[in-house]
This record gives C-alpha cells, sequence and structure tokens, in this order.
C-alpha cells in the first residue's frame, strides 16, 4: 500500500495525473478484499490490482498541485504571494535577499528559496502545473530569469514592465536565438489590463490571468 502511495507521490511531482482505484463492496468470490487499490498511469500501465469478478470501485484522479512560482520578493511578489495562496495556490517564493525572502513577509507561503536567482531556476523542477511570475527589481534580472525558464514545460510565464521594457528584453532575447513562437507564449507586459496601479491592484491583474490561463480563457 505504501508504494502505491509513494508511486502517486511522485507522479504527481513530476507534473503527471494518475487515477486511484480502491474496492469499496467486494461481491461474490473476487480474490481482492474491500480497500485493495490499484494505480493507473496516463499510459495505461497499472501498479497493484484490484482483482477481476464484479466490485464496486471508486476512482480517484489525482493530480499535481498547481504551484506559483513567484521570482522577486519585494512588495507585488509579496502581494502576488497572498492572493496565490488565498487562490489554493502552492507559492513558492524566490529571491537572491534574505531580507525579503523570510516567513515574516511571506506567511503564507509554501516555500521560500533564498540564494542566486538563476542558479536556484537552473535545479528547480518546474512541471507542467508550474505558474512563473517574473517580479524581479530590474529588466536585467528579468532577463536572466527569463532566459532560464523560456524553454521550460510551465504552464504560465509572465514578466512584469512596461512595454518599452519587456520589449528591450525580448530583444536580448532574440539576439540569443530564441524564436518568436517561444516569446509569443510569454504573457509581458504581465496581468489583465485592468488599470492597476498598486501592488495589490497587479496582484489581482496577474492572479486574474494567470485562473484565465487555468481555464482555457487566455
Amino acid at each position: 500500500m505504501r508504494q502505491l502511495y509513494e508511486a502517486a507521490l511522485e507522479a504527481t511531482r513530476n507534473g503527471e495525473t494518475v487515477a486511484l482505484a480502491t474496492i469499496v463492496r467486494a461481491q461474490g468470490s473476487t480474490p481482492r478484499a474491500t480497500g485493495s487499490k490499484m494505480l493507473v498511469f496516463r499510459d495505461g500501465t497499472i501498479k497493484g490490482t484490484i482483482g477481476g469478478g464484479e466490485n464496486d470501485v471508486f476512482i480517484d484522479v489525482l493530480g499535481p498541485a498547481r504551484e506559483l512560482l513567484i521570482v522577486g520578493a519585494g512588495h507585488v511578489g509579496q502581494a502576488v504571494a497572498e492572493l496565490g495562496a488565498f487562490h489554493g495556490m502552492d507559492c513558492i517564493v524566490l529571491d537572491h535577499r534574505p531580507e525579503f525572502a523570510n516567513q515574516q513577509r511571506f506567511p503564507r507561503a509554501a516555500r521560500i528559496l533564498v540564494g542566486d536567482i538563476v542558479q536556484s531556476l537552473r535545479q528547480y523542477p518546474v512541471t507542467r502545473q508550474t505558474y512563473i511570475t517574473i517580479v524581479t527589481r530590474g529588466h536585467v534580472q528579468d532577463t536572466e530569469t527569463l532566459g532560464v525558464v523560456i524553454h521550460s514545460p510551465a504552464a504560465y510565464i509572465g514578466m512584469i514592465g512596461s512595454r518599452r521594457k519587456t520589449g528591450r528584453v525580448f530583444e536580448v532575447m532574440r539576439a540569443q536565438g530564441v524564436e518568436q513562437a517561444v516569446l509569443d507564449r510569454i504573457h509581458a507586459p504581465i496581468g489583465l489590463e485592468i488599470g492597476a496601479e498598486t501592488p495589490e491592484e497587479i496582484a489581482v491583474s496577474i492572479v486574474g490571468q494567470i485562473i484565465a490561463v487555468m481555464r482555457g480563457k487566455a
């Protein structure tokens, strides 16, 4: 039983969705008892068994948790983390400044990573359930950050900044050989156009855009 749960946890951490089938009522001469479980992967492979015969089976679909990776622990990052956590996302905050990236400023963050941003991102396991917001303090750092994650399988990548600033970043990316089709998936300037001005309003525009992506509306 423990091996099934460990396999399910590993799969969801890798961005996979699996189905856990559990016998809730065994009938007749079925060889498996109530409570027996079987894990079914997307490619059809299975782990464990619930046997044959007529059984009542409960199927629980287990998917990876949606995580919001916030690169930059400034005021906007702080507001995004609060709102993202409110909407049930696992918020991970990354910054090289411990005086900004700490539990006191981000009490609802699932994880806080302090260290060199580029090196940390290169080691971070980005999956199809990762939503990345780039809200660092300067376009140089934004460019470096975007360069690390731009080819990742992330469900969403958004970068803060004016159109002029983000345009300069994209120019650098093109000069580095990044194709326009890849750049087109980047949400920059980040967020929905709602006239946001304060960090809290900007956070609403960002999380709103993320929700729209989740729902297939953006």
